[in-house]
């Protein structure tokens, strides 16, 4: 029952649903039984998502519907999402997305995946690490490569920054975010996607707290302008990003919120 269960553990329930995790997985990562974490999250008041709905934010949901759009099959998204074609299909409807057959389709790559493919190459990514992370085959991407005269990533003296056209390891997505390259012993290197980047938006705001941020938190550009990264253009946000009110103080209102270390 909830009530024999340490502060601790309930406190580590809530945490790791919240995260996406489902309740199946919290279940088997704290050591409760799944009607005990059900029990505990109804207590503390967190909505219950249906057991095969991976949580995405109001962001992500709009990413994988411009990707849809843009061609990419649900298996594909399920595959780079890491959850289930059933999830994908569930994001789809609810935002009107009429489905169709994938069945024999081709791969169609959006401007933005050519656009990571082509960076994760002059980093020196091999072909297999790049088709993981676009979730292909990697026989698909050494065609697509070839047909945008994209060279292969090599490792080694000329990989990465000691690369002719590395860039920094930071590039402007199509969507206008900005991406970094963050390395896997790096701090928040825990906020990195499966090609190794991260927002830097999301990291910035990150460095400025002392910690990773939390994949309900969101991150808002207050002039609009979303490769402007600068601290004070960036507001930190919970819930969805549109709708989601700033951080501020209960007693004066003001926004200008900074983080204090506690002793």
């Amino acid at each position: 029952m909830p009530s024999r269960l340490s502060q601790g553990r309930r406190a580590e329930i809530v945490r790791l649903y919240k995260q996406g995790l489902s309740r199946l997985k919290v279940a088997a990562q704290t050591g409760a039984a799944i009607e005990t974490v059900t029990k505990v999250l109804k207590e503390q008041g967190v909505p219950i998502r249906p057991p095969y709905e991976k949580f995405f934010t109001p962001a992500a949901e709009q990413d994988l519907v411009v990707r849809y759009q843009g061609g990419a099959t649900i298996a594909n998204l399920s595959t780079v999402n890491g959850c289930t074609i059933m999830t994908i299909h569930k994001v789809l409807r609810k935002h009107g997305i009429t489905l169709r057959d994938d069945r024999g389709r081709t791969r169609h790559y959006t401007e933005g995946e050519v656009t990571t493919i082509r960076q994760m190459a002059t980093d020196g990514q091999s072909q297999a690490t790049i088709a993981k992370a676009v979730g292909s085959s990697q026989e698909t991407v050494s065609k697509l490569m070839r047909s945008h005269n994209i060279a292969p990533g090599r490792r080694g003296p000329s990989a990465g920054e000691h690369h002719s056209r590395w860039k920094g390891g930071r590039m402007v997505r199509q969507d206008g975010y900005v991406a970094v390259k963050v390395q896997p012993n790096a701090p928040f290197a825990s906020m990195r996607d499966r090609a190794g980047y991260a927002l830097e938006h999301r990291l910035v705001m990150a460095r400025s707290l002392g910690r990773p941020l939390e994949p309900f938190e969101e991150v808002h550009h207050v002039n609009g302008q979303r490769a402007d990264n600068a601290l004070e253009n960036l507001q930190l946000r919970r819930g969805k990003h549109g709708g989601g009110g700033p951080y501020q103080c209960a007693d004066c209102g003001s926004l200008n919120i900074v983080s204090v270390k506690i002793t």
